[in-house]
């Protein structure tokens, strides 16, 4: 008895047993054949699927082009037999003929072969889009409808008219590389919607994108430049497909619809590699998503390019030449905090120090920096690779400089501080609202305020503003509106900055615990002090931003 490719696929780890019962039960539901389903929905890669389907008939595997076809042999069959059904004929045999297919299983294909040609079949496997796209070549059963559309070319107009309708064709499952992309060679119409979603979200440099479920419809907004704006309504009916999806493509339970869930996954837009961080949180009308985007670029900008002026870079670059002390920056999420990091790390990256940075997830690369990713493992979290286990393992490398992405908790702090106090240039993020906040946060982790005060070097709080557009400056009071900022009034973010040099009369403070206010009323006597507000209001008179930004900002 021929065993099941569902059984062999579990049985060699190409799928959980937990997959397959949700595929039978997808099966079951709509009709659709199994490997329709295990395909669409990214359980197993199409070749796989077809690979292992061939060792199971015990034939050879190949991916067809047309070169392979016997053009002679395909003329002499009957057109309808080629057009009913999935086959190609590749060449005599002493018996009969050898064909190629992906559906070995269909009795009724062999007989009708031989019924209408007296040839005997032998075959070998191939998988669904080879086949396919040879037919779709040799204009079998070619139509002006099937020709292939590019994610760039389609509206979310169309995908949702595609989606009410079932749109849907007979190809290859998703790939990772979104800019090649083609959507006529999907046969699942909410994989296209997903894809979709995330490629026009990146390309409008989105920072975020949210996919919220009410109780008639489902909302999908962009976070653009620190605002919301809305992009679609998608029908209800299409809310768990969706959901599924994106656990598909992040490796979490799809059974799983009560429990909040974390994930992330990678794909290929407009020649950049980007990351995807994506949680889950059930709500009273569906599970709820947020994707946050990690687009990784080539090159981090110059302290010009991200806002901070001329006296705070010469603050900033005093303290880059030091070789041992603690830098930090902080602010809410999204507030630029990391580019800020990675502009300093750029500046001193030499052949005579070692740079190694961890990170979650990688967001810029730096040649001649060794970046390191946290990885957590959900089956053993022993094996996971944390921020204060990777930090262990760095300071064994011998390393100048070390850069930690975030100091979540009190293991970490503790590291930093002691590579800090042993010879090392520490950056790393926190989060705080102001500079003075981040010692009280410190204290809060529970570090001892006179490690702190031995540690600490340079404070940097942030938070990102929109600028006003170019073509729109000419009030900066009033918005404006035009195509290049699609009737905003604003085009690009830049930062807002509040420095806090630690000085030896700091050091003093914080060394006798002293009240934060305390140290805030001492910087504000300081030459360089400015305060994210100060910084704002001057970045308001020169036009680059406008007062609603800086009402914005301190409220």
């Amino acid at each position: 008895m021929i065993k099941k490719i569902e059984d062999l696929l579990v049985e060699n780890g190409e799928i959980s047993q937990s997959q397959l019962n949700w595929a039978k039960l997808r099966h079951n539901e709509t009709g659709l054949p199994l490997y329709k389903i295990l395909i669409q929905e990214g359980l197993v890669t199409e070749d796989k699927y077809f690979v292992n389907l061939s060792k199971i008939y015990d034939k050879d595997f190949i991916r067809l082009d047309p070169s392979v076809v016997n053009r002679e042999l395909l003329n002499s069959l009957p057109r309808e037999l080629l057009e009913k059904y999935n086959f190609i004929p590749l060449e005599k045999t002493i018996d009969g003929i050898k064909i190629a297919t992906y559906d070995p299983s269909n009795f009724f294909m062999f007989q009708e072969i031989e019924q209408l040609t007296g040839y005997k079949s032998d075959f070998c496997i191939t998988n669904v889009s080879s086949l396919l796209s040879v037919k779709k070549s040799l204009g079998i059963g070619y139509s002006k409808s099937d020709e292939i559309e590019k994610l760039r070319d389609i509206s979310l107009d169309d995908v949702a008219v595609r989606l009410k309708e079932g749109y849907s064709t007979d190809e290859v499952a998703v790939d990772e590389d979104l800019e090649n992309y083609d959507v006529a060679q999907n046969d699942a119409p909410v994989v296209v919607l997903v894809n979709k979603l995330i490629y026009d979200a990146v390309k409008s440099g989105a920072t975020d994108i949210h996919i919220e479920c009410f109780e008639f419809f489902i909302k999908v907004r962009y976070r653009i430049d620190g605002i919301l704006f809305k992009v679609m309504e998608i029908e209800k009916n299409a809310q768990e497909a969706v959901v599924t999806r994106l656990k598909i493509m992040s490796d979490l339970d799809i059974t799983e619809r009560f429990i909040p869930q974390d994930g992330r996954f990678k794909m290929k837009i407009m020649e950049s590699n980007v990351d995807f961080r994506i949680t889950f949180l059930p709500s009273m009308y569906g599970q709820n998503i947020s994707i946050r985007i990690f687009n990784k670029k080539n090159t981090p900008l110059a302290f010009e390019d991200i806002g901070i002026s001329e006296n705070f870079r010469t603050i900033i670059m005093d303290n880059l030449k030091k070789h041992y002390g603690l830098v930090l920056t902080v602010g809410p999420t999204g507030s630029g905090k990391t580019t800020t990091l990675y502009t300093m790390l750029n500046r001193i990256n030499s052949e005579d120090i070692k740079i190694v940075t961890i990170e979650d997830p990688v967001e810029y690369r730096i040649e001649g920096i060794h970046q390191i990713q946290v990885k957590i493992n959900r089956e053993d979290p022993k094996k996971s690779l944390t921020f204060a286990g990777g930090l262990k393992a760095i300071l064994r490398q011998d390393p100048n400089v070390i850069m930690i992405g975030e100091i979540r908790d009190r293991e970490t702090a503790e590291i930093a501080i002691n590579a800090a106090l042993t010879g090392h240039l520490v950056f790393s993020t926190i989060h705080a609202n102001t500079t003075v906040e981040v010692i009280s946060r410190l204290k809060h982790l529970g570090i001892n305020h006179e490690l702190i005060s031995d540690a600490l070097s340079l404070i940097i709080a942030q938070r990102l503003v929109r600028k006003v557009c170019d073509e729109c400056r000419g009030n900066v009071e009033k918005i404006g509106g035009c195509s290049k900022c699609k009737n905003t009034g604003y085009s690009g973010r830049t930062g807002i900055f509040e420095l806090l040099q630690i000085d030896d009369k700091i050091k003093e403070m914080i060394a006798k615990d002293e009240p934060g206010v305390f140290i805030r009323k001492y910087a504000q006597t300081l030459p360089y002090w400015k305060s994210l507000e100060m910084d704002a209001d001057i970045k308001m008179k020169t036009g680059l931003i406008n007062s609603e930004e800086v009402e914005r900002l301190i409220i």
